[in-house]
C-alpha cells in the first residue's frame, strides 16, 4: 500500500500480518494505518504495530520530480 501523510509518502504492505486484512482499504489515521477488518493500527514509518508489536513491512520510497520512486528488495515478492 502506498499513502501519504503530512510527513510524506510511505509505502507497506498491504496485508494485516493477524487477518489477511487489506491495509489499504483501512483507514489513516495520523501516523498509522488501521486495519478494515480488527482495527489494528500499524505504524506508517516504522510499520510497528501499535497494539500488539506485530508488524508490517515498510518500504523506502522517495519522491523525485513527479516520479515515487519505492525500493522493494529482489527477495520481496
Amino acid at each position: 500500500m502506498v499513502g501519504r501523510t503530512q510527513q510524506g509518502f510511505f509505502a507497506l504492505d498491504d496485508t494485516c500480518p493477524h487477518a489477511g486484512g487489506s491495509l489499504s482499504e483501512g483507514m489513516l489515521e495520523g501516523g498509522a494505518v488501521v486495519c478494515p477488518i480488527h482495527g489494528y493500527a500499524y505504524d506508517v514509518v516504522t510499520g510497528e504495530g501499535l497494539d500488539d508489536g506485530a508488524e508490517v513491512r515498510v518500504h523506502p520510497c522517495v519522491l523525485e520530480g513527479d516520479v515515487l520512486r519505492i525500493q522493494i528488495a529482489e527477495n520481496e515478492t
